[in-house]
C-alpha cells in the first residue's frame, strides 16, 4: 500500500523519526495524546521544524491511508444485522463509501500543499494557503514542484466536478447506482407486500449481479487513482529531500 510504503522508507520515514527523536520528549505531562498537545518549553528553531514537518506528513499519510481503505470498505459487500434493521442497504453503503472517494481525491491537492510549505519552509498559514500561491512560489519552481502539482492537479481534476456536484448540487449521479436503488426500492415494496422468497429470489439475484459489479468498478477506480499519484508523489518527496537536508542542517 501506497501510504505504508512512503512512511517505511523514504523522506516522510525520515522526517517522522527525526521529529519522535527531536522532540518526542518535550511534552508537558499528559498532554501528549491530545489534539493539541502544549511542549515543556519554548522550542527551537530545528524543534519547531521538525515537529512542524513530523505534523505535516502524518497528516499526508493518513489522509492517503484514508483513500487507499475507501478500496476496501467499497470492495467489502457485507451488511450487518444491526444495518439490515435500520434499513440500510447495499445501495446506501456503496453510494457513502464512493462519495467519500470523489471528496478526498480533491483534499489531496490540500495535503499536499501544506506538506510543500512545511518541508520547504515557505511559512504559509494553511487557512489561507492555494493551489496558485504554492505552484507560483519562487522555491517551488527552482526544484521543479510545480510540475509535479500541475500533474497531480490533472489527475485529481478528473473527480473535480462530481465533488462539487456532491457538495453544492444533489449528490453523486451514476446510472448504475440509480438502477441499484431503483432494484432496492422495488424489492422492499414487494417483501412488504408478502411476496414469497422463492417470487423475490431473481429480483435478489440481479440485485447481487449489478451490486457486485458496481463494486468492481469503483474498486478498479480507487487503485487506478492511487497508481496514478503514486509517481507524482515519490517525484515530490524526492525533490523536496534536499530542502529538508538544508534547513535541518541549517537550524542545528
Amino acid at each position: 500500500m501506497l501510504y505504508k510504503e512512503l512512511a517505511e522508507k523514504g523522506l516522510l520515514s525520515k522526517i517522522l523519526k527525526n521529529a519522535m527523536e527531536k522532540t518526542g520528549d518535550l511534552h508537558k505531562p499528559g498532554t501528549f495524546l491530545k489534539a493539541h498537545s502544549e511542549p515543556k518549553r519554548p522550542l527551537t528553531r530545528l524543534e519547531a521544524y521538525l515537529s512542524h514537518c513530523g505534523y505535516c506528513s502524518a497528516n499526508f499519510l493518513s489522509y492517503l491511508e484514508k483513500i487507499e481503505h475507501i478500496g476496501f470498505f467499497i470492495s467489502d459487500g457485507t451488511i450487518s444485522t444491526k444495518n439490515k434493521k435500520n434499513g440500510i442497504n447495499g445501495h446506501q453503503i456503496l453510494l457513502y463509501h464512493i462519495e467519500n472517494f470523489i471528496i478526498r481525491t480533491q483534499g489531496l491537492i490540500e495535503r499536499t500543499l501544506i506538506l510543500i510549505d512545511a518541508i520547504l519552509h515557505l511559512g504559509n498559514d494553511s487557512q489561507f494557503m492555494t493551489y496558485d500561491l504554492i505552484k507560483s512560489n519562487m522555491h517551488v519552481k527552482r526544484i521543479g514542484l510545480d510540475f509535479e502539482l500541475r500533474k497531480l492537479k490533472k489527475v485529481t481534476r478528473d473527480f473535480q466536478y462530481h465533488r462539487n456536484q456532491i457538495i453544492h448540487a444533489r449528490g453523486y449521479l451514476d446510472d448504475s447506482l440509480r438502477k441499484l436503488e431503483c432494484l432496492y426500492l422495488v424489492y422492499g415494496i414487494w417483501e412488504k407486500e408478502g411476496l414469497k422468497k422463492e417470487e423475490l429470489k431473481y429480483m435478489k439475484l440481479d440485485i447481487k449481479h449489478d451490486e457486485c459489479q458496481i463494486r468492481l468498478d469503483w474498486n478498479k477506480r480507487v487503485n487506478d487513482f492511487i497508481d496514478k499519484i503514486k509517481p507524482i508523489i515519490e517525484a515530490m518527496l524526492e525533490k523536496m529531500e534536499p530542502m529538508y537536508k538544508t534547513y535541518k542542517k541549517s537550524f542545528e
